[in-house]
């Protein structure tokens, strides 16, 4: 069971990519895809020494590179890592 799919979904022909969208945008969000993108490397980064490992390099030059045409002035999206802001920060 991962972000919430279960064995029993998947038996239901529940895709787990189809049912984590479904969640994440659940509500009626407008978050777009390399929100979704953003929270899976912020996952990563704090549960998975494989990808610390193989992508820790990687993961400060991700910081402030968000390109989604759906940047807005919401909390969620200024706070999180790849909003453009946070790399003019870094700076």
């Amino acid at each position: 069971m991962a972000l919430g799919y279960t064995d029993d979904m998947g038996r239901a022909g529940v895709l787990p990519d189809e049912f984590i969208w479904a969640e994440f945008v659940k509500d009626n969000s407008d978050r777009s895809a390399a929100c979704l993108q953003a929270n899976i490397i912020e996952y990563l980064n704090k549960y998975s020494d494989t990808f610390r490992r193989e992508y820790g390099h990687k993961y400060t030059e991700w910081h402030g590179i968000c390109t989604s045409d759906k940047l807005r002035d919401s909390a969620d999206c200024i706070d999180c890592r790849m909003h453009p802001r946070k790399r003019k920060k870094q700076k």
